[in-house]
């Protein structure tokens, strides 16, 4: 077995510019998000996972510095041997000015970075495939007509919008329907985009949002959670 720790959307660098948000309260708010990255690397160390995997909006590209980007790689160093797969989202899509190129990563570091599915060996028997985000607005299906192949266990790794859960007035973000995830053979897809804790459906999960870590406004009440994944 392996247990593989996920989470998407921290939004490191984030402006939090919103109402009662004073330059200061803003700027704890930052370190606060990146104390959580740091307890998020404690916590994989402690329970011994073989795998971090973060679903995408890491960081917000527009505003995110190299200062940034070293913090992250020193926290993934800690995590070797253990490897960190990345799906970059519509915030920190992959692009050439984006920290994902620019930071010299680890080598237990890997980038999806194309918005097409591609294999990464998590263990012997245990294959993630990822995909990323190339632009701010990815509006194609990335399941559409995909299927995994090989032995063994198939997980997905991605940035994207349930369809059925879509707010109003909201553009969707390579969206997708359960049946899509169903039909690739997979056995579960692990999810970025949605700020709240999501597993679909609740019985049988087919895939899952760990939701955001911190809750980045005064809308994200209740708990917040990263996703504990044991695969056998």
């Amino acid at each position: 077995m392996v247990t593989i720790l996920h989470t998407a959307d921290i939004h490191l660098d984030r402006a939090f510019s919103g109402p009662g948000m004073s330059q200061g309260v803003a700027a704890a708010r930052r370190q606060e998000l990146r104390e959580a990255v740091r307890r998020l690397v404690d916590l994989a160390l402690e329970l011994r996972a073989g795998a971090l995997t973060i679903g995408g909006d890491l960081y917000e590209h527009e505003r995110a510095t190299m200062d940034t980007g070293n913090f992250l790689r020193q926290q993934f160093e800690r995590l070797a041997p253990a490897r960190v797969f990345i799906a970059p989202g519509n915030h920190d899509p992959h692009v050439p000015a984006s920290l994902y190129e620019r930071v010299e990563w680890p080598d237990n570091v890997v980038i999806f970075r194309e918005p097409r599915f591609q294999p990464a060996s998590v263990v012997p028997g245990v294959t993630l495939w990822g995909a990323g985000h190339d632009g701010p607005a990815l509006r194609q299906n990335l399941l559409s007509a995909f299927r995994v192949g090989g032995q063994g266990q198939h997980l997905l790794l991605f940035h994207g919008s349930d369809i059925q859960s879509v707010p109003e007035g909201k553009a969707a973000h390579a969206p997708f329907l359960l049946e899509d995830v169903v039909a690739t053979g997979a056995a579960f897809a692990l999810l970025g985009h949605y700020h709240s804790a999501k597993l679909h459906p609740q019985a049988t999960p087919v895939f899952a949002y760990p939701g955001s870590p911190e809750p980045l406004d005064f809308s994200e009440e209740g708990d917040h959670c990263v996703l504990r994944l044991d695969v056998s």
